[in-house]
């Protein structure tokens, strides 16, 4: 693994940075691995309708579907 953040001039000035939405695109691949995994461990979830990231097409469409998926969770 390699840690970007941490790679610096001689300054020690970061030369590589990620933006407010990097956090929220590691969430939303996280959901879908998690679901992933699961179904892998026998377990059908809700998780399952998460998608990779590059699928949705904008923020919006991510917080639709992740609503959703939260919504299926609390039935059951």
């Amino acid at each position: 693994m390699i840690d970007y953040e941490l790679i610096t001039n001689e300054k020690k000035e970061r030369l590589i940075a990620f933006g407010k939405y990097a956090g929220i695109a590691g969430a939303l691949d996280f959901l879908k691995g998690f679901g992933d995994y699961l179904m892998l461990m026998g377990y059908r979830t809700p998780f399952l309708h998460c998608n990779a990231t590059y699928k949705y097409k904008n923020i919006e469409h991510a917080y639709e579907e992740i609503k959703w998926v939260g919504e299926q969770l609390k039935l059951k």
